[in-house]
């Protein structure tokens, strides 16, 4: 992560509090711009992202979700003891890029109670987004064009 604030750390720090206040709790938030995007066709691109990882119970594998800027939805995937991916994430039809970060958690709570690590049995309808959502894409789409001239 650089020095500044990344413009997607405070949805994501907003996702972590509800997290937290549902009780659950991560073992791994990191908030990055790092990787290369993957819907860049040079790859050349760097992308905002973040990684939140939860351990499994009993030996079963954790979950990561999976949040980065030049994708619609949240994405998951199992991960082994070591918060190493086990698959290819999947995308999360449900959650919006920007949804309401108590939508996250209740989300995290299914994937977690069911240990299906799909989004089987989730609601068909979208969830709303969080209110500070245009403001969020907003520092992000700034973000990605001052990025994009580099």
């Amino acid at each position: 992560m650089t020095e500044q604030t990344l413009p997607h750390a405070p949805y994501i720090e907003a996702v972590q509090a509800a997290l937290l206040a549902a009780g659950l709790k991560p073992n791994i938030v990191d908030i990055r711009d790092s990787e290369t995007s993957p819907y860049d066709s040079d790859g050349m691109t760097t992308m905002l992202d973040a990684v939140i990882t939860f351990p499994g119970a009993d030996g079963t594998s954790g979950l990561a979700l999976v949040w980065e800027h030049p994708a619609d939805q949240w994405q998951g995937m199992p991960v082994d003891d070591q918060s190493r991916g086990e698959c290819e994430p999947y995308f999360i039809p449900t959650l919006p890029l920007y949804a309401t970060p108590s939508a996250v958690a209740s989300t995290v709570q299914h994937l977690l109670n069911t240990n299906t690590w799909k989004p089987t049995g989730l609601p068909v309808d979208r969830c709303s987004e969080w209110d500070q959502a245009v403001l969020a894409r907003a520092a992000v789409t700034a973000w990605a064009l001052k990025n994009s001239d580099e």
